[in-house]
């Protein structure tokens, strides 16, 4: 093949490309502000008027917080994330085998929460009160404070030993990964863009009735969905 008939094939295929890209591709980042984009299993919403808050917890740890409420889908939906000081100003990609995150979504098809299958407290001053093994002469006991024992183990130790740890056996099966694509003006988040997919099982509102009998999953599958908010600060 001549050179020149290769870079006419390669033109061509550049232009197809850019007319035939799919919609995802289109579309971009150039989503309206305050907008999520949300496919289900049964159905795809798109949702305006999305509210996205950055509060500091301490001196360590931000929280990142969005969230919308569409009373015309009759919809609601939240998703949260913990992360380190500095950490919110760059790309991050986090999920729920690794990372603090929740996320809840509720429709009329059912209502779908995924957690972490394992949650770390905080071991940071936690602290449990202690009764001394013995009375006093006048029958009375002593009592102080210790800190727990797993308070300075790392995250392998703990997992190893089963000690500071909450595991979420109903959520073993389900899973959520998160994409953060943050714009920082004068040394503050502004706005946040970004994707997430995950999997899990929706419930019929009989899940949060425990007198009824018919608890039971109603739908099981994938989920995905974009984003593009204003942030706002909260110190």
């Amino acid at each position: 093949m001549k050179i020149k008939t290769y870079f006419k094939l390669l033109f061509c295929l550049l232009v197809l490309s850019l007319i035939f890209q799919p919609a995802w591709a289109k579309k971009g980042d150039d989503m309206e502000l305050n907008t999520l984009e949300l496919i289900t299993p049964d159905k795809t919403y798109t949702f305006t008027k999305v509210v996205a808050v950055m509060r500091d917890i301490n001196k360590e740890i931000k929280r990142i917080e969005i969230g919308l409420s569409d009373k015309d889908q009759k919809a609601e939906l939240f998703f949260s994330v913990f992360c380190q000081i500095g950490m919110e100003e760059r790309r991050q990609i986090v999920n729920t085998s690794a990372h603090d995150i929740q996320f809840i979504f509720k429709s009329m098809q059912g209502s779908l929460v995924i957690l972490p299958p394992v949650q770390f407290p905080k071991s940071r001053n936690m602290q449990y009160v202690v009764k001394s093994q013995k009375a006093t002469r006048n029958g009375q006991y002593s009592f102080t404070r210790k800190e727990a024992d797993w308070a300075r183990m790392s995250r392998a130790e703990k997992l190893a030993s089963g000690k500071g740890i909450i595991r979420n056996r109903g959520m073993e099966q389900s899973s959520f990964s998160l994409t953060l694509k943050p714009v920082v003006e004068n040394g503050k988040v502004t706005e946040i863009s970004g994707s997430f997919s995950g999997v899990g099982a929706y419930t019929g509102e009989a899940l949060f009735n425990r007198y009824k009998s018919d608890q039971k999953e109603v739908l099981q599958g994938n989920f995905n969905g974009k984003f593009r908010v204003e942030v706002h600060n909260e110190n």
